[in-house]
């Protein structure tokens, strides 16, 4: 028996106590079997997570035993499992304070949010979530036995996850070896007898259900990213020059682009003084009371203001007027 450390997305529900107010986020899915897919390294291909009463249990107990100490800040909730990356921050978007676990097996997990993390949150930057938990491994199984952290994403690693724990629950062989599927027909809305044709239709629905919400939350991230884009062009844009260079740097990286634009200058408004006063002829006076000319009037500013007065009257100096 081994045990290592794995991530996998799955859970996007959630729910609000009526009486407390308080947010309930799925932490972990109903009992089933999941498919590792490409979370563990080396893994055979039909490799499973198991989760079942011994896998809750010990997520249950783990988590009730660290908040018997009275300094646990709670299970941290990070941003796409960044403190798992030592190169990356590990800033806390909230903290799992309390668990609980719903008659499907699903485990809950309540938080309180950091002012980044309710931000995230409330304006659908990301809006899923993806467990890090202490795995014990033998051969082919997976049983999740406690719950490290937890990683606010938009990437499950399981696009089907509920159609596939429903269909491997569903499998009960007969004397003959045959498999019914009833469970699984019952569960996709289908009569039990149904077709393996009318299954596999049930099935690409779904599919393409979770492609639609996966593009509804994509596009609204964008939607969001654009609007804070506007707004920080709008705030900075005494120091921004190419705007359309900008909005797109923006957009690809707003963390760089903030920080690029924070150490900028805005320049300094000039005041054209100098020029303005060059285009005012000095009232210098030629010998017997006629108006000198701007030459001669160029010639009697300082030399500081010559080359501004020279570019304001060229045509008459040139003229020799």
């Amino acid at each position: 028996m081994k045990n290592d450390t794995l991530t996998f997305a799955a859970c996007s529900a959630v729910k609000e106590d009526a009486e407390t107010k308080a947010t309930w986020f799925q932490t972990f899915p109903p009992y089933g079997r999941y498919p590792v897919g490409g979370t563990v390294k080396g893994a055979p291909e039909d490799a499973e997570f198991v989760f079942d009463e011994a896998a809750a249990k010990a997520i249950m107990d783990a988590f009730k035993n660290a908040a018997e100490n009275p300094a646990w800040p709670g299970v941290l909730v990070d941003e796409e499992h960044y403190s798992l990356d030592p190169s990356k921050s590990s800033a806390a978007m909230a903290w799992a304070k309390d668990i609980r676990q719903e008659k499907d097996g699903s485990i809950w997990t309540r938080w309180e949010f950091t002012p980044k993390g309710r931000e995230l949150w409330e304006s659908k930057t990301l809006l899923n979530r993806s467990p890090a938990f202490a795995c014990a491994h033998s051969g082919k199984e997976y049983r999740p036995i406690a719950l490290k952290s937890i990683g606010m994403t938009n990437t499950p690693h399981f696009g089907e996850l509920s159609t596939l724990a429903a269909a491997r629950a569903a499998e009960v062989k007969n004397n003959k070896g045959e498999i019914h599927m009833k469970k699984l027909m019952v569960e996709l809305g289908l009569a039990e007898d149904a077709s393996e044709d009318a299954a596999v239709a049930a099935c690409k629905a779904l599919k393409e259900k979770a492609s639609a919400a996966e593009k509804s939350a994509a596009d609204a991230l964008a939607e969001c990213r654009k609007m804070k884009c506007d707004a920080f062009i709008e705030a900075n844009k005494a120091k921004i020059a190419d705007v359309a260079a900008c909005r797109e740097a923006y957009m690809a990286n707003p963390e760089s682009a903030e920080k690029l634009i924070a150490a900028c200058k805005a320049p300094e408004a000039k005041t054209q003084t100098v020029l303005a006063a060059a285009k005012k002829t000095p009232d210098v006076p030629k010998d017997g009371g006629a108006v000198a000319t701007c030459r001669e009037q160029m010639a009697a500013l300082p030399a500081s203001e010559r080359a501004a007065f020279y570019k304001a009257h060229k045509d008459e100096i040139e003229a020799g007027k």
